[in-house]
């Protein structure tokens, strides 16, 4: 099991700690409010959990990679094209809007015609990403190991079988990637290589603040 290092675990804590202090600042905040402008906090609340991507100020480096993906999404139908321009990285340290800017990135996508699938390492961030997104036919969001059809950790990797449904896809969005340990990514790298056509691949994570979930490098 791979165990963090003592400087990665305090800015984990410190990551916690903030934002627990953000939560209590909040939500003293509109319980100190009149109930009008209280209603109002509730609603726009509502609206950032609700599976509403709100229009935002994007900063030149986000508006380069959502360009990027754009222009590499409008590639998908394409024959002979080259793997290594089918990878983006999406990297930046936690706050800097990473999970959001790929929010919009998937739901832009699944608006172009395209079929997107976003696999993420925890239950927890599946449950994120289903409640922000909008409800579309385009759109599947799973963990990585229910996407892979990975049963037991234990079997082994020459035996593998990609699933054949991920064939469907021309976009995948994989978020928090440094969680991910090298026995699912290289699944994940078999089963993008099995394809005909060469998909789209975003890869988003701080690989500064959590360590894979059982260990990788």
């Amino acid at each position: 099991m791979h165990k963090a290092s003592a400087p990665r675990r305090k800015r984990r804590k410190d990551t916690l700690r903030h934002r627990l202090s953000a939560a209590f600042l909040l939500t003293a905040h509109i319980q100190d409010a009149d109930p009008d402008r209280r209603a109002a906090a509730q609603a726009e609340w509502d609206g950032i959990l609700g599976g509403v991507l709100n229009q935002r100020t994007w900063g030149d480096q986000q508006l380069a990679f959502l360009r990027a993906v754009k222009a590499g999404g409008e590639r998908c139908d394409a024959n002979g094209v080259d793997e290594s321009q089918r990878w983006l990285y999406l990297g930046g340290s936690p706050g800097t809007g990473k999970t959001e800017v790929l929010l919009h990135a998937a739901a832009t996508c699944a608006a172009d015609g395209l079929n997107v699938c976003v696999m993420v390492p925890t239950g927890s961030l599946a449950s994120t990403f289903k409640e922000r997104l909008p409800d579309s036919d385009r759109i599947t969001v799973q963990t990585l190991h229910s996407g892979l059809r990975i049963i037991r950790e234990e079997d082994a990797i020459t035996k593998y079988q990609p699933p054949t449904y991920l064939k469907q896809f021309d976009v995948f969005f994989i978020d928090e990637c440094s969680q991910i340990d090298d026995a699912v990514g290289l699944r994940l790298l078999m089963a993008v290589k099995e394809m005909s056509r060469a998909p789209l691949v975003v890869l988003a994570g701080d690989f500064q603040q959590l360590a894979p979930v059982s260990g990788g490098r």
